[in-house]
């Protein structure tokens, strides 16, 4: 099995009807590891906003980092009416089997 999780980014402000809280994203890492101990392949996407937040409950060893820049949805309005593109930091956590 293949399992990928994409829960609200952590620092984002898009609501999705409840606060998606740090507790939840705490389940939803609970989650990926346990599809990892039954033998799923697990991954799941967020954005780093450079607390450890995912290092303490990941262990480095399961985490990539990926610097992006995002050119669509809600960013930054310019002057001329043009929109500034938004650079961040990306992080693929891999489930690894105990």
């Amino acid at each position: 099995s293949y399992v990928f999780l994409d829960p609200p980014y952590r620092g984002c402000f898009t609501q999705y009807g409840v606060d998606f809280d740090d507790k939840i994203q705490q389940s939803v890492i609970d989650y990926l590891n346990q599809a990892t101990s039954k033998g799923a392949y697990a991954m799941m996407s967020n954005r780093d906003i450079h607390d450890g937040f995912f290092e303490s409950r990941m262990g480095n060893n399961n985490l990539l980092y990926f610097d992006v820049t995002y050119t669509a949805g809600r960013r930054k309005k310019n002057e001329d009416g043009t929109h500034s593109a938004k650079k961040a930091r990306e992080i693929l956590m891999i489930g690894v089997k105990q």
